[in-house]
């Protein structure tokens, strides 16, 4: 029975883009329907409510009158969806490029691959990589939508935003000392050694790598690499305390994640018993780039547009 208006009510359930509630708006719609059949023609039956349906309006424009006030991705929101992905389509683009011009291919875990291409599928492929990136970042914006917090996004100065003079927590002299006392126990292992990533053997007590030689000591410069920069960013900060900084700092040390997953050196680990190093390996690294993200994510957010007189934010 009613097999008309199940089928109305099933287009209608299409156009429902909201989390919770859709099958009480649906049950709300056939009750309305049945009630109108029953007022308007003394009954409500097939006949009747083919001709309240016939009215009633089209299944989108029924959902959307209902949808009001529900967003996907707020108003405010909306003017970042073309800026934004234009920003990350440009990257996405020249690292593509890159790719092609010395034929190589790259993984950046977890969101982006590609692979080694001819000049004609590198063209192919951009507009793939334009819808890619505009979905993702449209499921960015609606997760912030979503969200309900008062979460305000960065906008570039020359997309025609300004950015606030927000400062982090101010940086500790024993952190600065820490960092350079690291650096130099790096590079003294690094030098005698030849590498950071070994193994002491008990007895007798000798140091082995964990890794071939070539692999050992390209990763421990990394691992050199990582820390200079971190500690870098920490001197800098005693002059210029800004989130500009640690951006620039989690761009750098993501940039040497990505030399790593894309193995620019083969690494062969020693045996180790029954232990897998491999997975160990990966677990880490997988941890490390999820973490540096993070935090590179938190600088962004930071540098926000600007919402009237600049305004300075210590003790953050």
């Amino acid at each position: 029975m009613f097999e008309k208006l199940d089928d109305y009510l099933r287009s209608v359930g299409r156009y429902l883009a909201v989390k919770d509630g859709a099958d009480d708006i649906l049950a709300e719609i056939r009750s309305h329907i049945l009630e109108r059949a029953e007022t308007d023609f003394g009954d409500a039956g097939d006949a009747s409510v083919a001709k309240v349906l016939a009215s009633y309006g089209n299944p989108r424009a029924v959902a959307e009158r209902y949808l009001e006030g529900t967003q996907i991705i707020a108003p405010s929101l909306k003017r970042y969806l073309l800026g934004y992905t234009g920003l990350v389509f440009s990257a996405h683009a020249t690292l593509a490029f890159l790719c092609l011009l010395f034929g190589t291919s790259l993984f950046l875990f977890p969101v982006v691959f590609i692979p080694r291409m001819s000049f004609g599928e590198f063209l192919f492929s951009l507009p793939m990589y334009f819808v890619y990136d505009l979905g993702l970042v449209g499921l960015f914006l609606y997760f912030v939508t979503q969200n309900k917090k008062n979460i305000a996004l960065p906008w570039p100065k020359y997309l025609g935003g300004e950015r606030d003079i927000l400062e982090p927590r101010r940086p500790q002299l024993g952190g600065l000392v820490g960092g350079i006392t690291g650096c130099a126990l790096i590079l003294a292992a690094i030098l005698r050694y030849h590498t950071v990533l070994f193994q002491v053997i008990l007895p007798p007590g000798r140091i082995e790598p964990l890794l071939n030689p070539d692999a050992a000591l390209f990763y421990s410069w990394l691992v050199f690499a990582c820390a200079a920069i971190d500690t870098i960013a920490l001197g800098i900060r005693f002059f210029w305390n800004s989130y500009a900084v640690l951006f620039a700092k989690n761009a750098l040390i993501l940039i040497v994640w990505i030399v790593i997953w894309n193995g620019a050196v083969q690494a062969r680990f020693v045996h180790l018993g029954n232990f897998d190093m491999r997975w160990i390996y990966l677990g880490t690294l997988a941890v490390m780039t999820v973490l540096t993200a993070g935090a590179f994510l938190n600088c962004l957010f930071h540098l926000r547009p600007k919402v009237g007189t600049q305004a300075k934010s210590g003790g953050r």
